[in-house]
């Protein structure tokens, strides 16, 4: 009918601890509230419409079969005229109208929330909820990652096992037990790599695995770009440094 509203994105936040967490879920909700109702009015438009074309078809039968019989008019017929004046009322309504209203209701909210998120953004980012799923994310990577490695140990063991048997006997040799695949064998150095960056080894390749959520720097940086902050020289055990300091 209309172009539909903004959606709103998701946002990962069920049980906020701070004021802004709170607030901006809040913000959301409403967001989301009206968006919905936007969505339903287009929904309820295309049903009149399908409704409106049920009871026209409906009243066409009842009147063929009415004509058939004479012409008399009979209670199914005032029925069927009756539900047909009613889906037209309907279907005639307004639609557009409402539908134009509560897009602009759903899009007048993303302002506010945009608007709340960007000066509580560091709040926001520091939520329990959010910070905590980050560090048990990345564990759980961690945690796969020493188990992959464990079976990929245990799988060259059982190769192994399987070479020294051959060896003894007559007719085969160790190259007659398959190997790994080239994929496997990637994934397995690939772990491996990982796993000893962990640690402060720093084989070819491998890197620390960082905790998914925004930092401090980031922060730190936004806060500069957008002027709320700025980097001064300061004294330090170690001699002269930097420092970012807020303007607010």
């Amino acid at each position: 009918m209309i172009t539909p509203p903004n959606k709103p994105p998701h946002l990962p936040l069920t049980t906020p601890a701070t004021s802004a967490g709170k607030r901006l879920v809040e913000l959301h909700t409403d967001w989301v509230r009206q968006y919905d109702r936007a969505i339903a009015i287009e929904g309820d438009y295309r049903a009149s419409q399908d409704a409106l074309r049920a009871a026209d078809s409906d009243l066409q039968r009842v009147l063929t079969e009415a004509e058939l019989k004479g012409g008399k008019r009979t209670k199914a017929v005032t029925d069927a005229e009756a539900t047909y004046a009613e889906a037209k009322a309907a279907a005639e309504a307004p639609w557009e109208q409402r539908a134009r209203a509560a897009v602009s209701a759903a899009n007048a909210h993303r302002g506010p929330f945009e608007e709340y998120l960007n000066d509580h953004l560091e709040e926001v980012v520091s939520e329990p909820e959010l910070v905590g799923e980050a560090e048990d994310a990345r564990t759980a990577v961690l945690d796969c990652a020493q188990a992959l490695a464990d079976a990929f140990e245990r799988y060259q063991e059982a190769h192994a096992a399987s070479v020294a048997i051959l060896g003894r006997a007559e007719g085969v040799s160790g190259q007659d037990v398959p190997m790994m695949g080239s994929a496997a064998s990637a994934a397995n150095v690939g772990v491996r790599s990982l796993l000893e960056a962990q640690t402060g080894g720093r084989p070819a390749g491998g890197q620390m695995l960082p905790t998914p959520c925004v930092s401090k720097s980031t922060l730190d940086r936004r806060a500069i770009d957008r002027g709320e902050a700025e980097v001064v020289e300061v004294d330090g055990p170690a001699g002269k440094g930097v420092q970012v300091v807020s303007n607010t």
